[in-house]
């Protein structure tokens, strides 16, 4: 059968017949998902006078919240401050993140899997934990770091000498909280490399560093700015640390804006309206970012690397580097959860196993699982679905405004902070009385997957390693447009789609601040599970990590699954 002809030259389609229902449903999804709580964003930003919500009766539009956040003080300030903090917690990131990926999935280390799994362990673990127990060792009087320096160093003061309260460490604190994250853009990357080009180039005389410089990291340049940018963004929306650390009074920083004007003194929501112009701002910028990026990845050839004649890059023998790099991973997972997970299992064994055993005889606790489990697994699976067609329809397309526009849009969910796409969905909801979403597990699932923007970039960059090669084959054999997609592109894009649909399911399962907004009351692990009354020491603590093995369990499960069917 021949294979079904591409759209005309000057045609105003995009993509051949066949192949339209997929950006079809590519565009509902994305429309669904994002489109809403963006389109009430840019609405609340034109929305005022500053003190209003946008949808009050007395609201109308202006200019002024843009006006607003354009004139408060300290502005040459805000962007040094910014630019150090987000540079550096985003430079140590990659950096240690790529060490780590390239260790895993390119060198002949023992027990690689495991590895994998014990990396991204701190991601599961709650923020504030590992925060807490790294500023408990860092006290400056009786932090135990403190302690033993001042001792081994024989110095006569009784603070310090390390002070945790200071933007460098808040870089240090943030740079080891994204590293995870990192990890798995990067490590689906390696594992999707091609290593017939590195092979090549070795047998042209080039070594291991010449290769890495002039073959390995030009093609791996799409996923290593995906990595940055999701580092860059990740550490603006978040304000653990810098809070954690005293940061609100030292410094200041992009994200203590939007912070302040969504949390004023009286509890009311009035600083929407100049949060939102705040977050567009953002999104301008992203938005310039990625119009960088399609600009230098617009030849989608030069970046693929997964064709028919593929072949699994081979793992790189140690040798005398063998012990040094089991040092640098085993010092890694010490400092990053060997600290915070020893407070966490010390503290749940306070009692023995009793606060185990009342957690899980638990009421809250088991209602906890089944809602947790109901919307993390359903969010994460909507959005990994969404996210595949997306990413299919905008590399697989030629030029034109719609896939630039759905490859923006997919994006642009970065910049919505939780508490304003709670606020979005909540009107949505009361505006669909038909509809019972508000309070619902149905609501707050489809909810939850908005945020696509990390996986998307993933997915996004992995695509553009697979060769149109095999789909042209199954093209030409008969197989339809969804059949070529389910049987030959998905198997491929395994290891991305595992980690994308990881990272929608450790989001969700540890979301607070959306479910809250949607009105859903129920007990989930995000929303505070460990607060027992009447229990026995320690069964916080061990609801915190009855709630990591479930998320450990689910996806190595998950990630199983999708890799027995690929046969990776």
């Amino acid at each position: 059968m021949a294979r079904p002809a591409p759209a005309a030259v000057g045609s105003r389609w995009f993509l051949p017949a066949g192949q339209r229902p997929i950006a079809a449903l590519a565009g509902v999804g994305l429309t669904a998902l994002v489109a809403v709580p963006m389109l009430m964003l840019i609405f609340a930003a034109v929305r005022g006078p500053i003190g209003s919500l946008p949808f009050e009766s007395q609201a109308f539009f202006t200019t002024s919240n843009f006006q607003d956040a354009a004139t408060q003080g300290g502005l040459y300030r805000l962007g040094r401050d910014t630019f150090f903090y987000v540079a550096g917690a985003a430079t140590i990131s990659v950096v240690l993140g790529f060490a780590l990926a390239w260790i895993v999935e390119r060198t002949d280390i023992p027990f690689p899997n495991a590895i994998f799994i014990l990396v991204l362990v701190p991601f599961l673990i709650p923020q504030s934990t590992m925060t807490n127990a790294w500023l408990e060792h860092l006290l400056p009087r009786t932090g135990q770091v403190n302690i033993w320096l001042r001792e081994t160093l024989n110095l006569d003061i009784t603070r310090g000498p390390i002070d945790p309260y200071n933007i460098q460490m808040m870089i240090v604190f943030q740079g080891l909280l994204l590293t995870p994250i990192v990890f798995l853009v990067l490590a689906a990357i390696l594992r999707n490399q091609n290593g017939a080009m590195e092979e090549a180039s070795r047998a042209s005389g080039a070594g291991h560093w010449g290769t890495l410089r002039r073959v390995t990291a030009p093609l791996l340049f799409p996923g290593v700015f995906t990595a940055v940018v999701l580092a860059v963004w990740l550490t603006l929306d978040s304000t653990l640390v810098p809070f954690l650390l005293g940061g609100a009074g030292k410094v200041s920083l992009f994200n203590f804006r939007i912070w302040a004007a969504l949390n004023s003194a009286d509890g009311s929501y009035t600083g929407f309206g100049l949060a939102s112009a705040y977050a567009v701002m953002g999104m301008v910028t992203l938005f310039v970012l990625f119009a960088v990026y399609a600009l230098t990845t617009r030849h989608t050839a030069k970046y693929a690397t997964i064709t028919g004649n593929s072949m699994r890059a081979p793992k790189l023998e140690l040798g005398y580097w063998f012990l040094p790099t089991v040092g640098f991973v085993l010092a890694y997972l010490a400092l990053t959860w060997g600290v915070p997970g020893y407070r966490l299992v010390q503290g749940s064994f306070r009692a023995g196993l009793s606060g185990y055993w009342a957690q899980l005889t638990s009421s809250r606790f088991l209602d906890a699982l089944f809602n947790s489990a109901v919307m993390s697994i359903g969010s994460a699976t909507l959005g990994t679905i969404v996210i595949v067609l997306v990413a299919w329809t905008v590399v697989r397309s030629r030029a034109g405004p719609w896939k630039n526009g759905l490859d923006l849009l997919a994006t642009s969910s970065l910049v919505i902070p939780a508490a304003l796409a709670g606020v979005a969905f909540l009107t949505l909801f009361l505006t669909i009385r038909g509809i019972p979403l508000y309070g619902s597990l149905i609501g707050v699932t489809y909810a939850l997957a908005y945020r696509l923007a990390i996986p998307y970039r993933i997915t996004n960059a992995a695509m553009r390693q697979v060769g149109k090669d095999m789909e042209e084959v199954s093209a030409t054999s008969g197989a339809s447009p969804f059949t070529t997609l389910r049987r030959v592109t998905i198997p491929m894009l395994a290891p991305a789609i595992s980690i994308s649909w990881t990272i929608f399911f450790v989001f969700a399962v540890r979301e607070s601040t959306l479910i809250r907004y949607l009105g859903f009351n129920d007990p989930t692990f995000g929303t505070g599970l460990g607060r027992f009354r009447g229990g026995p020491p320690g069964a916080a603590e061990a609801g915190t990590v009855l709630s990591i093995l479930f998320i450990l369990g689910t996806i190595l499960g998950v990630r199983y699954l999708l890799f027995r069917r690929a046969r990776l």
